[in-house]
């Protein structure tokens, strides 16, 4: 009967040293890889929304008629895409947390450079790129076109004759 207590008092250890392990060493691995997903996700977003405006630019600059396209664009938090005429390129940048001193989630990744800011006693990661536009496909305000996150929103693409422009539908 002694024997039986020692073996479950024995089980119930092992038992305590196993949570204790998981809650140690895999659960803020499992955070970690968790935030860094997100990030991921979010700088995709970005990107994505922002190749969307520089096909929609290029598709209107080398169609020979007028035309029209709407797009769809989601800008995630703490996140902008803007036109940059001078350099023929839309830009796109996000900020990032810095969680538990890891570096960038996609630090030299793409053409994706990030540098280490801080702000409001947090730190965080600035991520910088931009998409290439066509010669001919700079919207006449390009300065204008400014859309910061987080927002969903719809779009118009139009040429107009030699004039293209980037507007919010409806």
């Amino acid at each position: 009967m002694n024997r039986r207590g020692q073996v479950s008092i024995e089980f119930i250890l092992l038992i305590v040293i196993v949570l204790v392990y998981i809650y140690m060493t895999v659960w803020p691995l499992m955070e970690d890889a968790t935030a860094s997903a997100d990030d991921v996700k979010r700088v995709s977003e970005t990107k994505i929304g922002a190749m969307k405006i520089a096909n929609a630019l290029n598709e209107a600059a080398v169609n020979s008629g007028d035309s029209r396209k709407t797009i769809s664009i989601l800008v995630p938090v703490d996140a902008a895409i803007e036109c940059n005429g001078t350099d023929k390129r839309i830009e796109y940048s996000i900020n990032i947390k810095k969680m538990h001193g890891r570096r960038a989630p996609l630090d030299k990744a793409e053409g994706i450079g990030c540098e280490e800011l801080g702000r409001a006693g947090e730190e965080y990661y600035s991520c910088q790129s931009f998409v290439s536009l066509l010669s001919g496909a700079v919207p006449t305000e390009c300065g204008s076109i400014q859309i910061t996150g987080p927002l969903f929103d719809r779009f118009v693409v139009e040429k107009i004759g030699e004039d293209i422009s980037v507007k919010r539908a409806g």
